[in-house]
């Protein structure tokens, strides 16, 4: 697990993301693109606490804001998601 972990943070370091993105990342690929209200109830948490993250994503590349819904767009997160749930 802690192999994973370290795996898994510098594959995020790379792509210029912080430990938290990924599960805002599978959250929007389960429901195949949400608004950030919906998102923010799905993380238990506000608002504001995401928008920082979201706009990271964004900048990445990784989302896209079409008219307030976030979508998922880059094949990095199938990979990421794949490694997330590997020895699962």
């Amino acid at each position: 697990m802690q192999k994973r972990r370290k795996n898994l943070n510098r594959l995020l370091e790379k792509e210029g993301l912080y430990f938290g993105q990924p599960k805002i990342l599978r959250i929007l690929k389960e429901l195949g693109g949400c608004d950030q209200n919906t998102l923010a109830k799905e993380l238990n948490c506000s608002k504001a606490s995401i928008t920082c993250s979201l706009k990271r994503l964004e900048k990445a590349g990784l989302i896209q804001d079409s008219i307030g819904r976030y979508d998922d767009i880059d094949e990095f997160t199938d990979m990421l998601w794949n490694s997330l749930n590997e020895d699962n």
